[in-house]
């Protein structure tokens, strides 16, 4: 009898401990399951903490005549008056910059004065030219004209050579070292009927990320 409650006592604390450890399993594995996406402090999606991307968001204002039409991206002709728009999901320091030829002196749009406050805050829609009734015209030589767009996430003290025009090559040297040390790790561009969405991944090992592009306007002339 006395081996039988032996037996018993030994089969009960087996059942226990069996019990103990799927309990204990089913424990860690509630605690290994990642976190749903939720909206991260950069304004779209993290997911389980790692993932960062990053929104700007830009359209064009075209005059034609009386007329100013909101677009994305376009062909433009001689005469139109134009000016950008851009609001970044994130606290953004943003550049602006115009050339009027694929070689000639790039113009500072943005920041272009020491009352325009950089970083823009978080969804802040910036206008340029900001000045009511101010644009920028196509300059009907027929050559290409571009704007280049940069919102990062600090300060870039290279792009701030004021007002004065700089010489393309010395402006392309310094945005090719921006996007080296401060590219995404990867980005994606989203065109929509009157905009144009760009996502970028926050690099994780850069102390910052840089979001650059460079539109161009093609002059469409009718002979």
């Amino acid at each position: 009898m006395q081996i039988l409650k032996s037996a018993g006592l030994l089969l009960a604390i087996l059942v226990g401990l069996c019990l103990l450890v799927i309990w204990d399993r089913g424990r860690t594995q509630q605690e290994n399951v990642p976190p749903e996406s939720e909206p991260g402090p950069l304004g779209l999606s993290v997911s389980g903490g790692e993932k960062q991307e990053l929104l700007l968001t830009y359209s064009l204002e075209v005059k034609k005549g009386f007329r100013q039409l909101p677009v994305g991206e376009g062909r433009f002709q001689s005469g139109d008056g134009f000016r950008l728009r851009i609001s970044p999901s994130f606290p953004a320091h943003c550049y602006l910059f115009h050339s009027a030829t694929r070689s000639g002196p790039v113009v500072t749009l943005f920041p272009a004065s020491s009352g325009d406050s950089n970083p823009l805050r978080r969804n802040q829609e910036l206008t340029a030219p900001s000045r009511i009734g101010d644009w920028i015209r196509m300059n009907g030589t027929g050559r290409d004209e571009q704007l280049v767009m940069v919102a990062a996430t600090k300060r870039l003290a290279a792009l701030e050579f004021g007002p004065a025009p700089l010489a393309r090559s010395d402006f392309d040297a310094r945005l090719a070292i921006i996007e080296r040390e401060y590219s995404p790790a990867n980005w994606r561009r989203l065109h929509e009927e009157r905009s144009v969405r760009v996502f970028a991944e926050k690099a994780r090992r850069r102390e910052a990320t840089a979001i650059v592009v460079r539109l161009p306007l093609i002059e469409q002339r009718f002979e």
